[in-house]
């Protein structure tokens, strides 16, 4: 039997391309406006998070992708993970569902905090290469967003 997704949230590393010097015009990954085009067509809940750490630019990109696409904004990081879920939940009420959370393995300290909320995991490695989740194949969720 499969797990309903309710919600995504697509980490910023994820998002944001790896070659963007911290204090330049951040750029986005070749995939990510396909991704977010097709999240948005989805109707399923979906967000953005990032770490409290980015710098300004990147985070000021971040935002006007979620309001360009009709998505939600979150501060997640290790110390905000129970902010993060009572926010996700006054935002999008009861899913119906369990929150996909897609992120990139550059954040590999940060998955021993998560795994305690009962989200599914999506860990996409640098080259997007290798896939990872406890609860479902990533081939099946690349193969339903076309990644």
């Amino acid at each position: 039997m499969g797990v309903a997704v309710g919600g995504v949230i697509l980490d910023e590393s994820l998002l944001l391309a790896s070659n963007s010097p911290q204090h330049e015009n951040p750029s986005l990954q070749p995939v990510a406006d396909s991704l977010l085009r097709k999240l948005r067509h989805s109707k399923i809940p979906t967000g953005i998070s990032y770490d409290m750490g980015l710098s300004d630019n990147k985070v000021s990109l971040l935002k006007r992708l979620a309001t360009l696409y009709s998505f939600d904004c979150f501060i997640l990081n290790e110390s905000s993970v129970d902010d993060a879920k009572n926010e996700i939940l006054l935002a999008w009420g009861d899913t119906g569902g369990s929150i996909l959370y897609v992120v990139s393995d550059k954040k590999k300290e940060f998955f021993p905090k998560l795994s305690n909320c009962g989200w599914l995991i999506i860990v996409l490695s640098e080259f997007h290469k290798t896939y990872f989740s406890p609860m479902m194949k990533a081939s099946e969720f690349c193969l339903a967003w076309d990644i």
